[in-house]
């Protein structure tokens, strides 16, 4: 009977620390305010985005693309910044009409279009071996 109890407090146990943390973890993740961006002329050739609401632990990407909804010209990731990176100065030569965005990069660190899988953020970097074989047979 004693074993049963000790079973049940160390169960009770610990079900009462798991779901702490995870209610922890889901709150640090869930209050994530959305990244608002603006954007002002440097007086040159380029313009600075700025990331408002940005979070000083967090690494933000910054995408464009030329038209909207628009499957032949899809968001392109122009420049990935670092922890707790929040303006990104862009070449108004290399992007003069558009439009912009900010994602923040995964907790696994690896932007998207490294992903095995551009549209999981939780897929590894993409890895492809390929193997010339020996005996001198031709590969197609």
């Amino acid at each position: 009977m004693k074993m049963l109890k000790r079973y049940w407090i160390t169960l009770a146990s610990f079900l009462g620390v798991s779901a702490a943390v995870a209610l922890i973890a889901f709150n640090v993740f869930a209050d994530a305010p959305q990244p608002v961006i603006t954007i002002s002329s440097m007086g040159t050739n380029e313009f600075m985005v700025t990331v408002t609401n940005s979070l000083s632990t967090t690494n933000y990407t910054l995408y464009w693309t030329p038209m909207l909804s628009d499957p032949n010209n899809p968001w392109e990731p122009i420049a990935a910044g670092a922890v707790g990176q929040s303006n990104f100065v862009v070449d108004g030569g290399a992007y003069p009409v558009g439009f912009f965005r900010v994602a923040l990069v995964p907790p696994t660190g690896v932007p998207p279009w490294e992903r095995a899988d551009p549209n999981d953020p939780n897929s590894p970097i993409l890895s492809v071996s390929i193997t010339i074989p020996a005996d001198g047979s031709v590969v197609q």
